[in-house]
């Protein structure tokens, strides 16, 4: 698998913050982004991810312009830094909480320094800290809305783990913001 950048300009405000940038990453290589702050290092990667659209230019997977599709559908996905902090992650588990989470996963890892610390895991890297996250940011309040609406993490887990799921809702309390239908004055 290969993933370019192809004569990619960004811009920000009408300001070009990348430009003319013409890369190749090929799998089985480690590549690396050196700069000092403000570079373009995130915003290179953040395009490359499919994250940000360039202004001009175009990004290639295996060849195939891919430069307008949605991020989800592409074949790449992007681990932010803040994961050097969480080092017992598995690479799986921490691509897929960039992908869903962005940089509010920081938010939902909190100062864990183990699994452990993320409390009891439903299975396929769903934990208890994750659908604590989800009940009190995202309003999910059952297992449906969390393996289906929220994650598709329904397509991993057994009845049995979106059993105790749904057991676990059921048995704690999670405060939260209140639901937007709530908050719009209607029930």
């Amino acid at each position: 698998m290969s993933v370019t950048l192809d004569h990619v300009i960004r811009t920000v405000d009408g300001a070009a913050t990348i430009r003319d940038v013409s890369l190749t990453l090929e799998r089985g290589t480690l590549s690396v982004l050196l700069g000092p702050t403000l570079s373009g290092k995130t915003s290179i990667m953040r395009l490359l991810a499919g994250l940000d659209r360039p202004a001009s230019g175009r990004v290639l997977v295996d060849g195939k312009d891919v430069t307008g599709f949605d991020v989800r559908k592409r074949s790449v996905a992007m681990v932010y830094q803040q994961f050097i902090n969480y080092p017992f992650l598995a690479s799986a588990q921490a691509s897929r909480l960039a992908h869903a989470y962005g940089t509010r996963a920081a938010k939902l890892l909190g100062s864990a320094k183990s699994l452990a610390d993320l409390g009891q895991s439903f299975g396929a890297g769903l934990t208890e800290s994750e659908v604590k996250y989800l009940m009190t940011h995202e309003w999910a309040r059952s297992a449906e809305d969390i393996v289906w609406r929220r994650s598709k993490l329904g397509l991993c887990l057994s009845a049995a783990e979106i059993a105790a799921l749904e057991d676990w809702i059921a048995a704690n309390h999670v405060p939260s913001g209140r639901p937007l239908l709530e908050v719009r004055g209607r029930k």
